[in-house]
């Protein structure tokens, strides 16, 4: 379990990261150690290293909740261990475990503990196996970041936050537009972080087109009829929540029909057509793509997007929202 979590955290767990500052060598090789004469070479390279007696005892600390028996907290006891010093082992078990990583960041938030090692711990929250009661990682970043407050300097981190922040909720897309307009026109990581928000709305978008040849296939037959033609538009409607007229979901009929028989063949050229009828950001970035028929294109499309825009004069943000 530890050798797996380590392989998802890039060969590195936050213990051994702390082991590493301690001046402690091979750090990966002695945690977990795999027997009695394991565990005494690490309790003596953890005796010996450059920290002091309130560090190693936390060292210690974070080795003891491995048992799940309560044993740490004797060991607290008995050394005097501060309450935040306890929760700071407490919060990088949880992270370097996968478990309970919700209460891990609820840790972090005390203002008490430092914020080293924000690089780690994000890349600690986005590989959880679980993050219950979150639905996903995303929300737990986003709130890890407004409370811990960790200085965010790595260009990964900034599009690990940027992404979390449109992907937490239904309205949290504007706050992630707004973050990346905190940095100056002239800032590289602006553009970087303007195409990578860009680059998530495309792959939203395919995400939802692709996606519906599933639910299509559960549609039954009567619904659809000869000459492209439904009898039932409120079943787009359904699909497509966007459309509210009857024009609009009989302009989709032809790409449902094609969807409903031929759910794995290549989208037609003439489709984009209908396609273009959805009043939304995610069809007005996803349309050149589906014009050259791959999404091997998104790139492209990424880069044309805000320029045609713009040229159509259409407000960005509320385009946003619309998501």
């Amino acid at each position: 379990e530890i050798e797996q979590r380590r392989a998802l955290l890039g060969d590195s767990l936050l213990y051994d990261v702390l082991l590493q500052c301690g001046n402690i060598r091979e750090a990966d090789l002695m945690y977990p150690p795999l027997d009695s004469v394991g565990l005494n070479r690490l309790l003596e390279a953890i005796t010996t290293s450059s920290y002091d007696t309130l560090k190693k005892d936390c060292l210690i600390y974070y080795l003891l909740k491995w048992y799940m028996d309560g044993r740490e907290l004797r060991f607290q006891q008995d050394r005097c261990i501060s309450p935040q010093f306890a929760k700071l082992a407490d919060a990088y078990w949880c992270l370097d475990s996968g478990n309970n990583v919700a209460y891990a960041v609820s840790l972090l938030s005390d203002c008490r503990l430092n914020t080293d090692y924000a690089s780690k711990i994000l890349q600690a929250i986005a590989s959880a196996p679980n993050t219950d009661p979150y639905p996903s990682y995303h929300p737990l970043i986003v709130k890890y970041i407004r409370t811990a407050k960790p200085l965010l300097t790595e260009p990964q981190d900034l599009d690990t936050y940027i992404i979390a922040l449109a992907s937490s909720n239904a309205d949290s897309l504007f706050d992630a537009w707004q973050f990346q307009r905190t940095f100056s026109e002239e800032d590289p990581t602006r553009t970087r972080l303007l195409k990578k928000l860009l680059q998530w709305c495309v792959t939203r978008a395919f995400d939802f087109f692709f996606s519906k040849p599933i639910f299509f296939l559960l549609i039954p037959n009567h619904y659809f009829v000869q000459q492209n033609h439904v009898q039932t538009p409120s079943v787009i409607s359904s699909l497509f929540p966007s459309l509210h007229s009857k024009k609009a979901s009989y302009t989709l009929t032809p790409l449902l029909l094609h969807l409903k028989t031929h759910p794995t063949q290549p989208l037609p050229n003439s489709f984009p057509h209908q396609l273009s009828v959805l009043p939304s950001f995610k069809t007005s970035l996803a349309l050149d793509s589906f014009k050259q028929g791959t999404t091997q294109t998104l790139s492209n499309c990424i880069e044309n997007s805000w320029l045609r825009l713009s040229e159509q004069g259409l407000p960005f943000p509320p385009l946003l929202k619309l998501a």
